[in-house]
């Protein structure tokens, strides 16, 4: 789900638009519509200029994305920047608008949380996938907090031995160590979404891809915790060969 992302992450032709999973049902693919473009004043007002060149042209679009599927056909706004660059060949194809996303409602889902998940953890994805294509800094600060609810979830503590009356929180990083000992593996996913998080809250120098690896990174620890999709296999696997038959499964 995040490689398709990726695409969003630059400057594109809406017809390399990725087929990204609907918001509302999580089954169907979006579908995008016809841009708008608004050209801005000052670009309309360059036209003018002897050496004009449709290179000039900026401005802002929207479009429609709409869920393919047709028990849903759930309706996505997107909006951002709107430019024209040259390809370089020969008229009237040189020139081709490409379009840089700056915000969608609702979000495009970053990635696919199990069931199962903390609540506030969902949550807090769905933030970033608001804040992304915007503000990518902010994102991974919400990916940042959604790290310390998985500790909470975990029951890893929050605050030291406080019977020696020290009532100072524990750093993040200090409640990963303490979960490293019972999942290492876990421990160190979740170490690099805080850190990617922690460059996101000093310095604003992250770009959407590295908000999309941390998100990356987050879905493998969320599966870990809380998928419990090969359980489930694995139970059923093991009914039908101790009765050596289909048995019918229990209803919901």
């Amino acid at each position: 789900m995040v490689h398709d992302l990726d695409t969003l992450a630059d400057w594109f032709a809406i017809e390399d638009f990725p087929g990204a999973p609907c918001p509302a049902c999580g089954r169907g693919t979006l579908t995008v519509s016809e841009p708008v473009t608004h050209e801005t004043a000052a670009s309309k007002k360059a036209q003018g200029h002897f050496a004009w060149d449709p290179e000039w042209v900026s401005g802002y679009f929207t479009t429609e994305l709409r869920c393919a599927r047709s028990q849903c056909r759930e309706v996505v706004i997107a909006t951002g920047k709107m430019r024209v660059r040259s390809l370089g060949a020969a008229p009237p194809d040189d020139y081709v608008q490409e379009f840089r996303l700056r915000f969608t409602d609702p979000a495009l889902p970053m990635i696919k949380v199990p069931p199962g998940s903390p609540e506030d953890v969902a949550s807090r994805v769905a933030e970033a996938g608001l804040l992304i294509w915007a503000d990518p800094s902010a994102a991974a600060n919400r990916l940042r907090l959604a790290t310390e609810q998985i500790l909470d979830q975990q029951g890893v503590p929050r605050y030291p031995d406080t019977t020696k009356g020290k009532d100072v929180p524990l750093k993040t990083h200090n409640r990963i160590d303490l979960f490293r000992k019972d999942n290492p593996e876990v421990a160190a996913i979740l170490e690099a979404v805080k850190w990617i998080g922690n460059q996101g809250s000093h310095e604003d120098v992250l770009t959407q891809r590295d908000v999309l690896e941390g998100a990356s990174f987050l879905e493998h620890a969320l599966k870990a915790l809380y998928d419990t999709s090969a359980d489930e296999i694995a139970r059923r696997v093991r009914a039908i060969n101790e009765a050596n038959r289909l048995r019918a499964r229990p209803s919901p």
